[in-house]
């Protein structure tokens, strides 16, 4: 798989780049001929991308800052909890200049995606086989796979054209270390870490490696020039990137934004998504389309593949003609033993594989199909260590790798490498985990790697590799053909590869725009400049909280402060508004909302469903004295929240804790060995339940004499939504005779504006009736459907 000659020349090139534009439309048609009024996909995501395009332009020349968006109220720095999609703002605006229709902007970015990548693929492939049908092919490869028709609805997901156009100027860099290359290779790095953070943190650690692996292939190090060149990519990229990834980590790390590894795991790849394509795929869908959602249709294509491995066959026979070690005839029986004994560990393998529930003692030795791993393990351990041993295997090997260009290992040590990654921290198939990942590793070690949590989004490198590869393929086929079967070949290679990823017409849906947004926002748009409101209803569960996509973008009318909110994360302050707004109006939720100095409610009560509309509106008249209707159209009303809770509050008291906990001892219906914990004066320990929150489960705590007290307050610390929801507060004086003290149901936090951001200050008040007594026992009387754990950090006992 060498480089061949160069064939054409710049009308050639242009043509091509014409094919791909044309093929961008055919191939998401209908998205050019509605590309003022709809969009395809799934909306959700893509409402989000508008809102976010949207606000950035906004603020560009603005006061305002580009970190602090209007969503999720009172937060600071928003934009961070998701992609801020600089990229995308950059790229867009001349388009911007042009038009202020979010669709049209979203739909030309979205179709220039599909031709960029198809573009920056085919420059690569072009400057490493020399052969431009070769790379036209790959270019079809890459940018019309099925995984990009997966992700139509995600069009910060589709922008990885920069990858190519980065590695195609690192290439030339490596062989020219000139000025150009130099900003070259910066400028599209730049766009892609800014375009996709996923890909700007998978493709770094793969250009650090392919940048070590040239210099000590090239021996540039040596060289004076290099390091000047080097030193103003570093600054020039330093420069741009900087003032994004600190503020980015900053909010990440104040709000403890980590993806919890099984959140990782659940987002990975496994073995069979490699086949997983969309079900609207029209030839793949009917066999593939079930095999996974959208974030794991990865399949590449068939045509890649086998492409792919013809091309393998082609260099293992060409290889072939090169001399090998004479076989060592001393350890043939010493080799033989050993493969009889691989073949033994792989036969348990697959008995433990196609046996779920197999368990049994062997010699001492446990078998069950549940560690299926360790006896894998020892199975690739020893075969690779039986290869390595073979000098004969070791000689194929080397003259496989001699026969290939030193570009072609290193693509493929790089798909490989990207393979393994997309499985996340478990190799799996069908949810059976067959090995430990090295993402595990990467997960644990490198930095950012806990903010992110779709691993199978490495699959784009395997994909680019695959394109490369079938590139090489057919070039080094084209070299000994004649010209007419040549173009035959060409063409019908590239009809296969737009047969497989045929999926027209997209699914669409219309955006809503001018006189099709709802009446409502007009009058929240005469609101005064700094009004906070939130809408409801709300999403009721976390994995609902798509459907806050339309507030935000509905936002983008009249931009004031929102505490809904729609992005990669959700803070806190918003999931327990979220939990409070399924009783509104209360009179704990008016207080909320006061707390946070949220100041309108928009109600769609006409979206609610009969019962809970029926309800809300008896509520309201009651809470009248605390919501005031301002203005109210097709079905929705603003109400306006009237100051209360701050003028009725009397000034509680100053508080002290009292109690020695030295003495206090405690008992739980889980997780008891750790009770202490919740005491311990130690707000960074903590005890959990460790399971969701189940009718029944309680905290006894002795505390070693008759304290007197009038607040019991729990500090969940760091864990501000593991408080409890339905609970009985009781009291004892000799742990026997038990008393009620107090009670909460459907029970939420207050919080305050100010401390919303600093996670410590979550505090959940239990009772405030003044007690006196020995014994303290807190039961759940619900189980909530949440999923939350119920954690204690610190048990506070408070009085004057």
């Amino acid at each position: 798989m060498g480089r061949t000659g160069a064939t054409g020349g710049w009308r050639r090139d242009a043509a091509i780049l014409v094919a791909f534009a044309l093929v961008s439309i055919l191939l998401t048609w209908p998205v050019a001929a509605r590309i003022s009024t709809q969009i395809a996909g799934d909306p959700h995501d893509s409402l989000y991308t508008m809102y976010a395009l949207s606000w950035n332009y906004r603020v560009i020349g603005g006061t305002e800052s580009f970190w602090n968006a209007n969503i999720f109220y009172p937060y600071q720095g928003v934009l961070f909890y998701g992609d801020p999609l600089f990229g995308l703002t950059l790229i867009g605006a001349p388009i911007r200049l042009l038009t202020k229709n979010p669709v049209v902007l979203f739909n030309l970015l979205f179709l220039l995606s599909f031709f960029l990548c198809a573009a920056g693929a085919y420059a690569l492939t072009k400057r490493l086989t020399g052969s431009q049908p070769a790379a036209f092919l790959a270019g079809l490869i890459f940018a019309f796979c099925p995984y990009r028709f997966a992700h139509i609805g995600h069009l910060e997901i589709l922008y990885f054209a920069w990858i190519p156009f980065t590695l195609l100027f690192m290439h030339r860099f490596f062989q020219r270390p000139t000025w150009g290359n130099t900003f070259g290779m910066a400028a599209f790095y730049i766009l892609q870490v800014l375009s996709c953070a996923y890909y700007g943190a998978f493709f770094t650690f793969f250009a650090a490696v392919f940048a070590v692996y040239s210099l000590a292939k090239t021996g540039l190090w040596r060289q004076g020039r290099f390091w000047a060149r080097a030193a103003a990519f570093a600054g020039l990229v330093g420069a741009c990137l900087t003032p994004y990834i600190l503020p980015f980590l900053r909010v990440h790390a104040r709000m403890h934004f980590i993806r919890p590894q099984w959140e990782v795991e659940f987002y990975s790849a496994q073995l069979q998504h490699y086949l997983a394509v969309p079900p609207w795929n029209h030839v793949w869908g009917g066999l593939f389309g079930r095999l996974g959602g959208v974030e794991w249709q990865l399949f590449p294509g068939l045509t890649a593949i086998v492409l792919t491995a013809w091309g393998l066959a082609r260099l293992a026979r060409r290889s072939s003609s090169l001399p090998l070690p004479p076989p060592a005839e001393r350890y043939r029986v010493f080799f033989a033993l050993w493969n009889a004994i691989n073949a033994g560990l792989l036969l348990i393998v697959v008995f433990l594989a196609s046996r779920p529930t197999f368990s049994s003692t062997l010699a001492g030795f446990k078998l069950s199909s549940r560690r299926i791993e360790d006896p894998l393990v020892l199975l690739i351990l020893s075969f690779a260590a039986r290869l390595v041993g073979d000098r004969r295997f070791r000689g194929r090997l080397a003259r496989l790798a001699r026969t290939a260009s030193a570009s072609a290992r290193c693509f493929a040590a790089a798909g490989a490498a990207a393979f393994l990654l997309s499985f996340g921290p478990s190799i799996r198939i069908f949810g059976r985990k067959i090995l430990t990942g090295p993402y595990a590793w990467a997960y644990n070690w490198l930095p950012g790697f806990q903010s992110l949590r779709a691993a199978s989004r490495f699959s784009v490198l395997v994909i680019l590799c695959l394109a490369i590869f079938s590139a090489y393929t057919l070039a080094d086929w084209l070299r000994s053909r004649p010209g007419g079967r040549r173009v035959g070949i060409v063409a019908g290679l590239a009809v296969l590869v737009l047969i497989e990823s045929w999926s027209v017409p997209l699914p669409m849906i219309s955006i809503p725009l001018g006189s099709g947004v709802p009446a409502i926002y007009r009058a929240v748009a005469a609101l005064p400049d700094d009004a906070s409101l939130v809408e409801i209803p709300m999403p009721t569960r976390d994995d609902e909280e798509w459907k806050d996509a339309w507030p935000v973008y509905y936002s983008t009318f009249h931009w004031k402060h929102l505490v809904n909110g729609y992005s990669g994360y959700a803070p806190p302050a918003y999931r327990i508004v979220r939990e409070a707004m399924e009783g509104f109006p209360s009179k704990a939720a008016l207080d909320l909302l006061e707390s946070l100095q949220v100041g309108y409610v928009l109600a769609h009560v006409g979206a609610m469903p009969a019962e809970r509309r029926a309800l809300f509106l008896r509520r309201m008249v009651k809470h009248r004295n605390r919501a005031d209707p301002v203005a109210e159209a097709d079905g929705s009303v603003l109400y306006r929240i009237l100051p209360w809770a701050a003028s009725h509050d009397p000034g509680a008291p100053a508080l002290h804790s009292v109690g020695d906990r030295s003495i206090w001892r405690g008992r739980a219906s889980l997780n008891a060995a750790s009770i202490g914990l919740a005491f311990d004066g130690r707000p960074e320990t903590y005890w959990s339940t460790g399971f969701p929150q189940q009718r029944g489960d309680f905290v006894r705590i002795d505390l070693g004499r008759i304290e007197s007290f009038r607040q019991i307050v729990l500090r969940q610390q760091n864990r501000p939504l593991s408080y409890p929801r339905n609970f009985d507060v009781e009291t004892s004086l000799d742990g026997v005779v038990w008393t009620g003290l107090d009670f909460g149901r459907n029970y939420f936090p207050i919080l305050k504006k100010s401390e919303v951001e600093d996670l410590s200050m979550v505090r959940s008040i239990v009772s405030r009736v003044p007690a006196t007594a020995r014994f303290l026992r807190i039961t759940l009387t619900e189980s909530h459907p949440s999923g939350r754990h119920w954690a204690i950090a610190e048990i506070d006992l408070l009085d004057e």
